[in-house]
């Protein structure tokens, strides 16, 4: 019952343009409740009383090709998870580390396989989400159909993969003004496969939380050196483009080039070892699992001890001691424990009244888990000892020091151009850090405050001054009088000049 319920109140059902249906205890009752209502998706667990979850797919099946299906299992029933594929199932959550995040994006694609089965005008398919449901059951499960696989806009021939993480996920979410992130999704997507298109064969799928694969071949052989070469070129191109338009930061996993897709399970787990690596040697990286990064771990992480060193105060000196074990063990887990030991420590030096130290604690503790880098965990650590020093303010108002010293960067410089890259750079700290701080303390994203604010000072413009559209718009920091307009209307629902004919009072 909590499971169902927490799923049922973690999700934003309606911004993602659907409703539930039913609740159910079982999978007879939930049999019933489909021949009822006929839903476009089902979200089953495996091991239910009465009728389990294989049987309520199996009879669904029966009758129904087209419902979606969504199993909840465990790490004991991907046995059964991977027998659940060939039933049709579209994907499978983890219920012990399921978030609201990751069951949205799943829903977000498992609505685009829906809109896929919608014929356009001239009976082809609408999208290319067959194509993630066929690489995926591949390379995860090793359940491959040779028929549908030959579909796809790739050969056998100098086969190379690389798995693409998102470095600053959140900081593009609020560039695109996407609180769900299946805009920015859909917008790399876009991006990717149209530069694919442009050089040759090869796809582009999404696979879960800040990452996509990426598959490319070639119809004539070469020598795999040289396709090595031509993909790093392609991917080079990515990069550069996704800066160029989404202001994104990626890095790369990178595997070898083979001949037969019976490697592509194996290159996955190449790619995937090889970005894991980006947690030591920092963001914006070409990783190959092939490279000995032993050294340049090593210069890493010295480089971000000597960093905190500098920051942390004279009574923290004894911590630093503790935090030179990275130098021996520099593995994630080790420094995101590490890190949060001694978050906890000052937590509890900072707040003397539990629900704090443990509201407190759970903000940093979601913080550290999200960390893709060590300088990363590095920047919440230090960000918890400027709390401390000011912890008297913070825990009247509820606002860290470096939140106080955006907000005051905002005030200064709203009149000029102000981007996320200079911001962070104020403030010391990295962009896709300061993005979700903001966030979790504010309410809001970064960038929409900044709009809100500048539209804000032009409304007080427009109410105290005589000065023309286009020169208040110069003033709080628009360069073009139109996008001006376009964003004064969106947010205070009139134009300009509207709201000075009817001399609106209303701040926003």
């Amino acid at each position: 019952m909590f499971v169902r319920l927490g799923v049922k109140m973690s999700v934003h059902w309606e911004a993602l343009g659907m409703e539930v249906v039913a609740d159910c205890a079982n999978g007879k009752q939930a049999l019933e409740a489909w021949e009822m209502y006929h839903p476009d998706i089902v979200i089953t667990d495996i091991k239910m009383p009465i009728m389990d979850g294989m049987e309520l797919i199996q009879k669904i099946r029966e009758k129904d090709k087209r419902t979606r299906i969504i199993i909840l299992t465990v790490l004991e029933e991907f046995a059964l998870a991977k027998q659940a594929i060939s039933f049709g199932v579209s994907d499978y959550i983890l219920k012990l580390t399921m978030t609201p995040a990751e069951m949205e994006n799943i829903l977000s694609r498992v609505k685009m396989e829906l809109e896929d089965l919608k014929p356009s005008s001239n009976g082809m398919k609408t999208s290319d989400a067959w194509q993630e449901k066929i690489v995926k059951n591949y390379v995860f499960y090793h359940v491959l159909d040779r028929q549908q696989f030959s579909k796809l806009p790739l050969d056998d021939i100098n086969l190379a993969m690389a798995v693409m993480e998102l470095d600053n996920f959140d900081a593009v979410c609020e560039y695109l003004e996407d609180s769900h992130g299946s805009l920015v999704i859909s917008a790399i997507l876009n991006i990717i496969r149209e530069l694919l298109e442009k050089d040759g064969r090869g796809l582009c799928i999404y696979l879960e939380g800040k990452r996509f694969l990426i598959l490319s071949s070639r119809k004539s052989q070469v020598h795999s050196h040289i396709a090595r070469l031509q993909f790093t070129d392609r991917l080079d191109k990515i990069r550069r483009r996704l800066a160029q338009y989404y202001k994104a930061s990626v890095s790369f996993g990178i595997s070898g080039v083979y001949d037969g897709i019976e490697h592509l399970p194996d290159m996955y787990l190449k790619c995937r070892n090889a970005l894991d690596i980006k947690f030591y040697v920092g963001n914006g990286q070409d990783l190959d699992d092939r490279q000995d990064y032993g050294p340049v771990k090593k210069a890493y992480v010295k480089a971000q001890l000597e960093r905190i060193s500098q920051a942390v105060p004279a009574s923290c000196l004894d911590q630093m001691k503790e935090l030179s074990i990275l130098l021996e063990y520099p593995e994630r887990e080790v420094a995101a424990n590490l890190f949060l030991r001694l978050i906890t420590r000052e937590v509890y030096h900072q707040f003397p009244d539990n629900d704090q130290r443990l509201k407190r604690l759970n903000n940093y503790a979601a913080m550290v888990s999200k960390a893709g880098t060590l300088s990363e965990l590095a920047d919440i650590y230090l960000e918890c000892l400027r709390t401390s020093k000011e912890g008297v303010q913070k825990s009247k108002d509820g606002i860290s020091k470096t939140v106080s010293d955006i907000l005051s960067f905002i005030r200064e410089n709203y009149s000029h151009p102000m981007s996320l890259d200079s911001i962070a750079e104020y403030v010391e700290m990295s962009p896709n850090y300061i993005c979700g701080l903001f966030k979790r303390e504010m309410g809001m994203n970064l960038m929409n405050y900044i709009m809100k604010f500048r539209i804000q000072k032009a409304a007080s413009l427009m109410r105290t001054t005589h000065l023309k559209s286009y020169e208040i718009a110069e003033k709080v920091g628009f360069s073009d009088e139109s996008y001006f307009s376009r964003c004064f209307k969106k947010m205070m629902g009139m134009s300009p000049n509207e709201y000075r004919r009817h001399d609106q009072r209303k701040e926003i």
